[in-house]
């Protein structure tokens, strides 16, 4: 790319509007303006995509893999692969996603992750993880392995916390678990976003976890204990607070 980019399209999308016929003025990498296309200024090199739409780039904060790469081969390798194969799809920058697994290997992962984002390659920038598991509900685990599956503790939690040199964002847990209210606290004291998912909370224990810190809901409606007319379940608790993100 060179340092001074005009990139014009017949469909510009930005966070408030959506502009035709414009031009979106680059300079070293940077978004500097938006000028519609008969006034790109000199010492633009012009390049016209036609009918594109120039949108703002998609950032995937739960994925565990695609084109036969996945986080959980614990190789930096994989995690670049999955740059490279997402901006194809428009996604600009992703949180890596673990499954439940053994320790040291979920450890290996997070490793992975963070040679990856230390040397990048050209592709989606590598955000922070997403860890879902491994205290999930049994009954709930969808596809993940079930072998993995551990009761909620801090100590496992502190020690996920020490091998990650502050790459976790989100960690999806079952909030009804015994010990999960210590883990949340420990985990939001990290700064860390704790998130329901693989769950069969109630409505009444969502909502404590929410006034612990959680405030976030993995694949909404998926693996979770739903909306029913005596209980509305983890979906009812996620759709009726303000302060949970789905």
């Amino acid at each position: 790319m060179g340092q001074t980019l005009a990139l014009a399209a017949d469909t510009v999308i930005t966070p408030g509007d959506e502009l035709h016929d414009s031009a979106v003025l680059v300079r070293q990498g940077v978004v500097v303006d938006i000028v519609p296309k008969d006034g790109v200024p000199g010492g633009y090199d012009l390049e016209d995509l036609g009918d594109a739409i120039i949108a703002p780039g998609f950032v995937d904060s739960h994925i565990h893999g695609i084109a036969g790469y996945d986080t959980m081969d614990g190789v930096a390798e994989s995690i670049h692969g999955i740059a490279a194969e997402l901006v194809k799809f428009g996604v600009t920058a992703f949180s890596p996603s673990t499954s439940s697994h053994e320790i040291e290997h979920v450890a290996e992962a997070i490793l992975a992750c963070d040679y990856a984002s230390k040397h990048p390659r050209p592709g989606a920038r590598i955000l922070r993880m997403h860890l879902e598991g491994p205290f999930i509900a049994p009954d709930y685990i969808g596809a993940q392995p079930a072998d993995y599956v551990l009761p909620p503790s801090v100590s496992v939690a502190r020690g996920l916390i020490d091998v990650a040199l502050n790459r976790i964002a989100i960690m999806t847990l079952a909030p009804e678990l015994p010990g999960a209210d210590e883990v949340i606290r420990y985990f939001v004291q990290q700064g860390i976003t704790v998130s329901a998912g693989h769950t069969a909370a109630g409505y009444s224990e969502v909502l404590r976890a929410v006034e612990l810190g959680l405030n976030h809901s993995t694949h909404t409606f998926n693996a979770m204990s739903q909306l029913s007319r005596r209980e509305p379940g983890t979906v009812g608790a996620v759709l009726d607070s303000p302060r949970i993100i789905a």
